[in-house]
């Protein structure tokens, strides 16, 4: 069989004893989300508010109530050297490698191609459907490709992949 390559590490850190901006807007954005017709959700604020923290903190969450989620964040810290974030084939091969190794079920029968990411995120999204699960996808930090790259290409190419959504997908970016 052929050997999957490790995901890129996405363990944005939630500082401990963190909650969310307030109760209201965490059950107003968790409602938003799970809605099938409001399959793109984008949280905006400045730098610094603490838009990555929620959404770590909510990945978080959603995983401990037994969600179907997967992410990438394009970055950590001005540390993390571990893999090129912002390359289309690295993130379609991590989400993808985070969709096998957490839900395997959702992936029966899918090809292992990172430039076929929509069909795949497709047949995983179709196959939890049919066990009344919702797939969340959570894209984050796009305010660093520009900034620390000058360069858009690979970013477009993800969201030229991504859209348009297939059926029971929210991406929340």
């Amino acid at each position: 069989t052929k050997r999957r390559p490790q995901p890129i590490r996405q363990d944005f850190i939630v500082p401990d004893g963190y909650s969310p901006p307030s109760k209201g807007f965490d059950k107003i954005f968790r409602a938003r989300i799970a809605k099938d017709d409001n399959s793109i959700t984008i949280l905006w604020g400045t730098p610094g508010r603490g838009k990555s923290t929620y959404l770590s903190y909510l990945t978080q969450e959603l995983q401990k109530e037994g969600a179907a989620i997967t992410r990438h964040h394009y970055f950590l810290s001005a540390e993390d050297s571990s893999s090129n974030r912002i390359s289309f084939v690295e993130i379609s091969t991590s989400l993808m490698h985070q969709l096998y190794v957490r839900y395997p079920e959702a992936m029966a029968g899918v090809e292992d191609d990172a430039n076929k990411l929509q069909s795949v995120i497709g047949i995983a999204a179709t196959n939890l459907a049919s066990k009344g699960q919702r797939l969340y996808l959570v894209v984050d930090g796009l305010d660093h490709v520009w900034s620390d790259t000058q360069r858009v290409d690979q970013l477009n190419h993800l969201f030229n992949e991504l859209l348009p959504l297939p059926p029971n997908v929210s991406l929340i970016v």
